[in-house]
């Protein structure tokens, strides 16, 4: 059994046929109806399979779209209620001073060594010294004793 549209293309192209043996115009229009539908019915198909592709790419387009909207939202409470963005600035401030305070502490501990050194250097120079004068004081006094008069012992018969 044939559809109503069927039926209304095949009385279509029979009043077409008619119409066109009385004047060409009606002819050209006729065969460009024909040429449309048959072009149409084609492509329908295919175009009704993209349109419904289309159609459930665009619902997960707006189905990521909203995920995307609500991650941002989620990110936005976040940062409200932990304050974020102060907490990394607070962070960069603190690993900055945290960096020159290592800095200082380098150059303190090699301060700290070369006044070692120098304090050690200082300390043998003044043990030497010490020494030096205690020799010479000991050298003076054997020199004081050798010049002291010795009372000469006579010699008993």
């Amino acid at each position: 059994m044939a559809s109503s549209s069927e039926v209304n293309s095949l009385e279509d192209k029979d009043r077409g046929q008619a119409e066109a043996e009385k004047d060409p115009s009606v002819e050209a229009a006729a065969v460009s109806r024909l040429c449309a539908a048959g072009l149409l019915g084609r492509l329908q198909p295919d175009l009704e399979g993209l349109n419904k592709r289309l159609e459930r790419l665009s619902a997960r387009q707006m189905d990521v779209g909203d995920r995307v909207a609500a991650e941002e939202e989620k990110f936005s409470r976040a940062e409200e209620q932990f304050r974020l963005r102060e907490m990394v600035e607070r962070t960069r401030r603190y690993g900055a001073k945290a960096r020159e305070i290592k800095k200082e502490m380098t150059a303190l501990r090699e301060r700290s060594g070369r006044l070692t050194a120098r304090a050690v250097a200082l300390m043998e120079a003044k043990q030497r010294e010490a020494m030096d004068r205690e020799q010479r004081r000991i050298r003076e006094e054997e020199i004081e004793e050798e010049l002291v008069a010795k009372p000469i012992q006579k010699k008993k018969p």
